[in-house]
């Protein structure tokens, strides 16, 4: 379904379901079973297919939102449960750039949810692979952004509720950012990525509503490349949780299991990183615990001004 109002239920998309494209616009809303969905019921569904998106140019695209099971969930009262994906989820955008902002955000059941939506009983099998964002300059756009997680990218609004949710699906993110054109640090470029994040969770990238007895599974890999300008803050953190990269709201009874490796061309601004969160920002985790090992592979290559550095917790990598 495209764009869904109504109820869906025991359905299936099988392998040869697989959903590729390109450069097609400044929005874009794959998802395995319904790419737009308003105010409406997923229930008992399966994807097997793959969705790929790679446009092989440089591209202009504003806001991709690419789901296992939904790709954008914008109605209230909608509802997702007892649904899994098995198909990769894969960006292989080799850049971006341009006149727009440039937003990514994906999730093995989920890439957006932006208003108040019931999650339950849900498991994401599919690998999730992140390729590279180059371009949004300072002075054409306000930033390169991306939140990426095991089941839901985005999470927007104080009322959903996560519960019983399991990830068991690999996260590898690789994204680069740079100047224009695709400039480095090198060639004193002052127009550079500025209000730039990068959020990674093995359930959620970017949470804002509650997660209850939800568990990661599986590796989250990460090799991210930021490229700055001596004395310029492009305020580019990377955060990342074997949960959630960034939270604000309340997780209880959470596991994590999963390695989180940083590999050994990584670079950038700051690292939160957290076996459970990569930062909190007034929200509590309570009665959840990590077993997930973090390696940090070769040096962490960081620019000194600001809050910079790499800050590494069991639980939490930075509380605010």
């Amino acid at each position: 379904v495209g764009r869904g109002y109504g109820k869906i239920d025991n359905c299936i998309n099988h392998e040869e379901g697989d959903i590729s494209f390109g450069a097609i616009g400044r929005y874009s809303f794959p998802g395995g079973i319904v790419g737009n969905m308003y105010g409406h019921t997923v229930s008992n569904c399966t994807n097997k297919g793959d969705i790929t998106y790679d446009p092989k140019v440089k591209t202009n695209t504003g806001y991709q939102y690419m789901g296992g099971i939904a790709g954008h969930v914008r109605e209230k009262n909608s509802t997702i449960s007892n649904c899994v994906n098995e198909g990769a989820i894969s960006n292989l955008a080799d850049a971006y750039g341009g006149t727009s902002n440039c937003f990514v955000w994906a999730g093995g059941i989920a890439g957006y949810v932006n208003i108040d939506c019931a999650m339950s009983d849900c498991e994401n099998k599919g690998t999730i692979t992140m390729g590279g964002i180059k371009g949004a300059t300072l002075s054409d756009a306000a930033g390169a952004h991306s939140c990426i997680g095991g089941i839901v990218g985005y999470s927007a609004d104080s009322n959903s509720a996560l519960t019983k949710c399991n990830n068991n699906g690999v996260i590898n993110y690789n994204v680069q950012v740079y100047g224009k054109d695709g400039k480095t640090k090198t060639e004193d470029d002052k127009e550079i990525v500025t209000y730039s994040y990068h959020r990674v969770g093995g359930i959620v990238g970017n949470n804002e509503g509650t997660i209850t007895s939800c568990e990661n599974l599986q590796p989250i890999n990460i090799n991210t490349t930021v490229f700055t300008v001596e004395g310029e803050d492009p305020a580019t953190p990377v955060q990342v949780g074997g949960i959630c990269g960034y939270s604000k709201n309340a997780i209880t009874s959470c596991v994590n299991k999963g390695t989180i490796t940083f590999g050994k061309e990584a670079t950038a601004y700051a690292y939160f990183i957290g076996g459970l969160v990569g930062h909190i920002g007034s929200s509590s985790v309570k009665s959840s615990h990590n077993e997930g090992e973090i390696k940090i592979l070769g040096d962490a290559t960081l620019t000194t001004s600001g809050l910079t550095g790499l800050h590494i917790g069991g639980v939490a990598g930075y509380c605010s």
